[in-house]
């Protein structure tokens, strides 16, 4: 799919993204690292929870979106 269209998707369904607050003090956002310290089985793990697709939108900008295939 060309990058514009799923940025385009992305801006139209925004508003259909439900944030859900901690039930405890725990913060909103999770650190995953960066580099050689990523937490990557906690990254896969998070998206395998919440997303059931095979395919994920990754949107940074209009020119630069992309779709691929869960491992």
């Amino acid at each position: 799919m060309d990058s514009r269209i799923i940025y385009e998707l992305s801006r139209i369904h925004f508003n259909e993204v439900h944030w859900e607050k901690p039930l405890n003090s725990e913060p909103e956002w999770v650190h995953f690292g960066l580099g050689d310290s990523m937490k990557v089985e906690l990254v896969v793990t998070i998206i395998n929870q919440h997303i059931k697709t095979n395919t994920l939108f990754i949107v940074r900008s209009k020119k630069d979106s992309l779709s691929i295939k869960k491992k």
